[in-house]
């Protein structure tokens, strides 16, 4: 069966929990539950996400706003938040 990538939103102290604990307790299960049933599935085969904020306060080094023209080469080297889905690569 293939993978699901999702996008959900969680409590920051449940999240900071289970980073430093590795497990989640029985009180924060049901949050957990219906913030996979309310996430938002990525379509497959989707590209790099990107935040559009990385794209739009970044100039060029004479401190202006890069041309179109230069567009494709400059957002290639924007971090991505979540990287090309695998099936997107083949």
């Amino acid at each position: 069966m293939a993978d699901i990538e999702l996008v959900i939103k969680i409590p920051e102290k449940i999240y900071k929990y289970v980073q430093q604990i590795g497990s989640i307790n029985m009180l924060d299960t049901q949050q957990v539950a219906n913030a996979i049933f309310e996430g938002t599935p990525l379509p497959k085969r989707h590209g790099r996400i990107l935040d559009e904020k990385d794209i739009l306060d970044t100039k060029n080094n004479d401190g202006g706003w890069y041309d179109l023209v230069d567009m494709p080469e400059y957002i290639a080297g924007v971090k991505a938040i979540i990287e090309t889905d695998k099936e997107q690569e083949s």
